[in-house]
């Protein structure tokens, strides 16, 4: 609740001397206390010369906002912050760096009584304002920041602070460390989205050998210290887009959705304003410029939002209206920007007003709106009960939610799970208890990398499977030869009538380089058949599965062949054998169903409600009779692994949400 707080005790404070008409700039001023003097030197200093006409515009909007920014402060943090830095310049093992990292955090933690927030309004020096205005002024000389208007810049390069960073005069730091960059860059390009493509790719691999690790920082670094970092999330990688291209003079928004529609997380990255569009990036990135977000199409965000300087008058924070704000809403930074995106997804937004399905569970004004992130359901967004009903605002259609009441820490559905589909029409998945069906299912997760016509699974297309009698495979009867792979799992071929042959192989699909992860061969009563392994020796590299890890029932290993083409393994049963059926696995991500694997199927009515548990066979699909019809189902393996996904059965088929 700090922001909520916050805004409440500034508002608070305005009140008391509401008996006139103060500006926002006044209020500032008044709320600085006795560092009102500081503030009031910059505006005087600005005021001067009628050349400095826009810096003052400039420092009149940033202490109009100033009163809702803090940093840190506390020995706690200075200590803190100091270790981060001297690790970051140091060279230590990765896993020891981490632990590091992962103690200060928990020791930053612990003593978090002794922290304490530093009110910006109430400690900034009018030097320091000067010269950080001052800096910034100067990248609006730079040629290619000069049609940067000035409300872009006022919200996007002006701004000294990202977030609750400590307070450093950070301009001049990275205008020594990528200046002579720009400029050499510059000169060979053809225009500004031509220029700031190529920044982008000179602080990406392979320019720099710097890789983007995970990990998490308590509180935010001082803004030099992202220079040298190493570990950190897209968070972490955002400050440090930011911060390089805003001493450039170029326009760098903060956008994020707070955990993606279809997929567990959430993401956070930089969008850079050119001629008035947006084109997300981040560096590091190994798409095109401004494809950060377009390039994975099957990521859906669930809502999008824009942090800023400048205080938003929609955010939740800033709307009169009781009920408990959540952490990701206790900001009054936040805009949503969820319809800004609507050129880089195929699926709109919309707004609707949703009837309740379960209004007496209401007991707060304010109801959040929630998106299954593999596990649970998480918040994403907010709306206002009116009535029986809620209003909900930029909802992106042919996306899966919930709407919540929450309550002493507790969420609790008061909605079924609905979607708004092309047509603007919205759906409810209400499970129907009398209408029972049976279904079959293949994976519990979707294969998010499908779309993709290179992707490994498809190097399989081309390949063919043989058996035979003579070890040279002279005599040898085809199979199969394999010309699609419509899921991602195990693929089940059963013979008409059953082969006597020694010998199995699968040969390599031009330029395949066998990628093959697992095979297993069936006799005429349902039986594997053992047998010694043959085939190409060696591999692609050392490091690399050779042709034993086909037959290993590893489903993560995989022979990648020392040559691209004509490459093969197999069985040798030692004898004649009866093949009857026969089963392969590509390179894959082990959520398909795997032999004697314990599963368990749900189906969700205000709560998960279990339909049973089943351990996979060998025909490596799960067969689940009185199901109800149109319910929201999840797989869970029990026996392994962490990703899950909720979706509906339709036209004998999965679709995942």
């Amino acid at each position: 609740m700090k922001y909520c707080y916050l805004v409440i005790l500034i508002l608070g404070s305005c009140l008391l001397i509401s008996c006139k008409k103060y500006s926002p700039l006044d209020k500032a001023l008044i709320f600085a206390e006795e560092n009102r003097t500081e503030l009031e030197k910059v505006l005087e200093y600005y005021s001067l010369n009628k050349s400095d006409s826009l810096k003052y515009k400039a420092a009149c909007y940033l202490i109009e906002n100033m009163p809702y920014h803090f940093t840190y402060g506390g020995a706690e943090v200075d200590f803190y912050l100091q270790e981060i830095e001297t690790l970051l310049n140091t060279s230590k093992d990765k896993s020891e760096s981490l632990q590091i990292i992962n103690k200060l955090n928990d020791d930053l933690i612990n003593g978090k009584e002794q922290i304490y927030k530093m009110m910006d309004a109430r400690i900034i020096t009018s030097e320091f304002l000067i010269s950080h205005i001052d800096a910034s002024f100067k990248t609006r000389e730079y040629p290619w920041a000069k049609d940067v208007n000035f409300e872009d810049f006022c919200q996007y390069v002006l701004p000294y602070r990202l977030s609750n960073e400590p307070l450093q005069n950070w301009i001049p730091f990275y205008t020594e460390h990528v200046k002579h960059i720009a400029d050499s860059l510059y000169l060979k390009s053809t225009s500004i989205k031509d220029f700031v493509g190529r920044l982008v790719s000179h602080f990406s691999p392979p320019h720099i050998l710097r890789r983007h690790r995970k990990g998490k920082f308590v509180i935010e670094l001082r803004p030099t210290a992202y220079m040298n970092l190493e570990f950190g999330s897209c968070k972490e990688l955002f400050f440090w887009t930011a911060y390089t291209f805003k001493a450039l003079g170029l326009p760098v928004a903060w956008d994020y959705t707070p955990n993606w529609a279809n997929r567990s997380l959430g993401h956070e990255w930089a969008s850079m304003i050119i001629e008035g569009k947006y084109y997300p990036f981040l560096f590091l990135d190994k798409c095109k410029f401004g494809e950060h977000i377009s390039v994975n199409p099957y990521e859906k965000p669930s809502k999008i939002y824009r942090h800023s300087y400048s205080l938003q008058n929609e955010s939740l924070v800033c709307q009169d209206i009781q009920g408990d704000i959540l952490p990701i809403f206790n900001s009054p930074f936040i805009k949503d920007i969820s319809d800004m995106y609507v050129d880089q997804y195929s699926d709109s937004c919309a707004n609707t007003i949703l009837e309740l399905d379960y209004p007496e569970l209401v007991t707060n004004k304010i109801l959040y709106l929630m998106v299954f992130d593999n596990t649970k359901w998480v918040p994403v967004g907010w709306g206002i009960k009116n009535n029986k009903a809620v209003s909900l605002e930029k909802i992106r259609r042919n996306c899966c939610y919930i709407v919540s009441n929450y309550e002493e820490k507790e969420f609790k559905p008061v909605s079924k799970p609905f979607y708004i589909d092309s047509g603007n029409q919205v759906i409810k998945i209400n499970p129907l208890i009398n209408e029972l069906r049976t279904i079959q299912l293949k994976r519990k997760y979707p294969y998010f990398m499908s779309h993709r016509a290179d992707s490994n699974i498809y190097k399989v297309i081309g390949g063919k499977f043989e058996v035979a009698n003579k070890m040279d495979f002279s005599d040898a009867v085809e199979l199969l030869a394999v010309k699609e792979i419509k899921i991602m799992g195990y693929q089940v071929m059963e013979l008409d009538s059953p082969l006597n042959r020694r010998y199995f192989r699968y040969i390599s699909a031009p330029n395949g380089y066998v990628f093959m992860s697992e095979i297993i061969i069936y006799d005429d009563k349902n039986s594997e058949i053992p047998g010694t392994i043959i085939g190409t020796t060696g591999s692609f590299n050392k490091e690399d599965g050779d042709m034993s890890t086909v037959f290993d029932k590893n489903p993560f290993t995989f022979f990648n062949a020392p040559f691209h083409s004509n490459c093969w393994v197999g069985l040798d049963f030692g004898g004649q054998k009866k093949v009857k059926k026969f089963a392969f696995l590509p390179v894959n991500d082990d959520n398909h169903i795997n032999l004697g694997e314990e599963y368990e199927l749900f189906y969700f009515d205000r709560e998960w409600i279990t339909l049973g548990k089943k351990v996979g066979n060998n025909t490596f699909f799960l067969e689940y009779n009185n199901v109800p019809s149109n319910a929201l189902l999840l797989l869970r393996n029990h026996t392994k692994g962490e990703q899950e996904r909720i979706f509906t059965y339709e036209n004998g088929n999965q679709k995942w949400w």
